[in-house]
């Protein structure tokens, strides 16, 4: 029997940071862990593993968007002529292939959006297949114990405009370093800040601007937890100072989470808060229109009929990549005309006919937008309307709008779960006074990390002796650097220079023993 529990285990132990180009080796890799898997045939694209997936007790599945641990994904690539000048930025020839650890998607990377890999799949939306071991879902403990095996899932709050996360923490900490206001843990007041300021430099998408129905970018809750406070103002507080209009929000979510390394240890366990303020108030969502389909529907891809467009003509419908449920409601973003086959049945074979269609997200079962857009007929006898909601409103503000509660600070009404990587909301516009009659204009949110729990102190001696995981090495300041010649150490006299506090994979520093002492290799040059 193929252990899914195995597999998962492998995925999430080796998955890097960000992606190495070799997402088909990682998860074949995993899939090998589970046992029982025979040798591979040499496969030189990923976009082409779907028959020896099958060869090896896959089967395909439908697209229902509730996917089991194990469950894996095959993608098929882009051509960048393909597409509009500038829209996709280079050729993925050889697709992707990614597996679902119970939380997110884990390639050679853990994906933080869906199963797409990176911006040029989100906007070209290539075609794909969903494959499940046979043995999947025999196994009734999976899902526990595949949840109980993985690392927390942490995230940064700020994307990049394209919704790209950032690769690494210098990647992101360069760019808090240019924040006007400052960093954690002063302000450019010289004065204690004890947060960050995330603006347009670090989070260039996450303003709500007019028509960005495709391109709005939300910041992102950066662990799971649970939402245990928010104030949600339904305007911006607004004043004057010196005959001059300033504004401010005070819309903030307070988000708890629990680290604990060791399931079976609960000396391990320690409670934090991520706190993010300052972010843009109800009145800065457009509302849309929503609908629920009266029958089974044709999905049709987005981001593709804007290159057949002629000047004066209608494009169009885009290609089908699924059908929706009936029954099933979603939001309408965005709404236009397409050239379709003609409804009546009386029509002439090849004609078409100017159809209206709208750019939609679905909603889960729990009411929670998806993050998938595509194109859907809104022709009446397939679409009814059925109310309005805010476009692009997190799930916490939907719940808070149910509440009916503003500007005051709030607790959910009954536990509301969010994960690393759900929408948190928009930077704030701020207009402050900056002396002689001025004003100055910024957008911004402000965000902490902070924990009021006792057990810190032990937290960090790690007092359960915790040794699962991948394991890190941090290099102290004061470390000297050495040369390796054949299987002896010689010390060069030189400290460490830019490496200084660096945390580095021990898999890898290509780790080695000698004389007693642990060696890791810190750079290229350096022994």
């Amino acid at each position: 029997m193929w252990d899914v529990q195995k597999a998962v285990q492998h995925l999430n132990e080796h998955a890097e940071a960000s992606s190495k180009g070799y997402c088909a080796r990682y998860v074949k890799a995993a899939i090998n862990a589970g046992g029982g898997i025979s040798n591979w045939p040499s496969i030189v694209s990923a976009k082409n593993y779907g028959p020896a997936l099958i060869e090896r007790g896959f089967n395909i599945i439908a697209v229902t968007g509730s996917f089991l641990a194990g469950d894996v994904v095959i993608i098929q690539g882009i051509k960048k002529a393909d597409f509009p000048t500038g829209e996709i930025k280079k050729d993925h020839p050889h697709g992707h292939m990614a597996m679902f650890n119970g939380r997110q998607w884990v390639s050679d990377f853990k994906q933080n959006n869906g199963y797409y890999p990176g911006g040029d799949y989100r906007k070209a939306k290539p075609t794909f297949v969903f494959y499940r071991h046979k043995d999947v879902g025999t196994q009734p403990s999976e899902k526990s114990t595949a949840a109980d095996n993985k690392p927390m899932k942490t995230c940064f709050p700020a994307r990049k405009k394209n919704g790209e996360n950032y690769a690494t923490l210098d990647e992101m900490m360069a760019l808090i370093g240019r924040e006007p206001h400052g960093s954690w843990l002063a302000g450019t007041n010289n004065m204690w800040h004890g947060g960050i300021h995330i603006s347009e430099i670090s989070a260039p998408g996450s303003v709500l601007k007019p028509n960005m129905t495709e391109t709005a970018v939300p910041l992102q809750c950066m662990a799971d937890g649970e939402v245990v406070a928010w104030r949600l103002n339904k305007d911006y507080q607004r004043c004057t100072y010196l005959d001059q209009p300033v504004q401010y929000t005070t819309t903030f979510v307070l988000v708890k989470s629990t680290c604990l390394p060791d399931k079976g240890k609960e000396q391990t366990q320690l409670d934090f808060y991520s706190l993010y303020m300052g972010l843009a108030p109800l009145s800065a969502f457009e509302k849309r229109k929503c609908m629920v389909a009266q029958k089974k529907v044709i999905k049709r891809e987005v981001g593709k009929y804007e290159s057949s467009r002629q000047s004066g003509d209608a494009p169009h419908a885009p290609k089908a990549i699924g059908r929706l449920p009936k029954g099933a409601r979603i939001l309408i973003l965005e709404e236009t005309e397409f050239l379709n086959k003609p409804v009546s049945p009386k029509a002439r074979p090849g004609t078409t006919e100017l159809q209206p269609f709208g750019l939609a997200q679905a909603f889960d079962k729990n009411g929670k937008l998806t993050e998938e857009k595509f194109w859907v007929t809104l022709l009446p006898g397939y679409m009814t309307e059925e109310g309005e909601q805010y476009a692009h409103l997190p799930f916490w503000m939907q719940k808070a709008v149910e509440q009916g509660i503003f500007d005051a600070v709030t607790k959910p009404a009954t536990a509301l779960k969010i994960n690393a990587g759900d929408a948190i909301g928009f930077l704030g516009e701020d207009i402050a006074p900056m002396g002689q009659a001025k004003t100055s204009r910024s957008t911004y949110a402000h965000i902490e990390v902070l924990s009021a729990d006792s057990r810190m102190p032990a937290f960090l001696d790690n007092p359960g002796k915790v040794t699962a995981g991948r394991k890190y090495i941090r290099v102290h300041p004061t470390a000297k650097l050495y040369t390796l010649s054949g299987g002896t150490f010689s010390n060069t006299g030189n400290p460490v220079e830019k490496d200084r506090h660096i945390i580095l994979p021990v898999d890898k520093c290509n780790p080695k023993k000698s004389g007693g002492k642990s060696w890791y290799q810190v750079g290229r040059a350096t022994g």
